[in-house]
């Protein structure tokens, strides 16, 4: 599956600790709540970070209680690409965590 560049992106941000991908995984297995799955992103993404994506795109996040990432030249610092419920349906679908009370769990996301 070729991701589009944001969800690259927001892949490797989530993954930018080490472990990251057995905490996911855990995490999916419990079938998290959206307020769980915002507290994960905002731990995974620390303080803040960044990096620049191999198409040359600048990407920011930062952790918090409103955990926010960027990814557009025109939007850093300005209003976050996603945040709030954008980002943890996102960060649900990237990772593939089932809903809450949803269908058949997956325990390992990316192998």
């Amino acid at each position: 599956m070729r991701l589009s560049i944001l969800d690259a992106a927001l892949f490797r941000a989530l993954h930018s600790t080490s472990g990251a991908r057995d905490r996911w995984n855990a995490l999916a297995a419990t079938r998290p709540t959206d307020e769980e799955i915002a507290r994960q992103i905002a731990a995974e993404f620390e303080v803040s970070g960044g990096f620049t994506t191999p198409e040359g795109l600048p990407c920011h996040y930062a952790g918090g209680i409103n955990p926010r990432f960027w990814c557009s030249p025109e939007r850093y610092p300005g209003r976050a690409s996603l945040e709030g419920p954008a980002l943890v349906n996102a960060a649900r679908r990237l990772l593939g965590i089932p809903q809450t009370g949803g269908g058949p769990v997956q325990t390992e996301m990316f192998g």
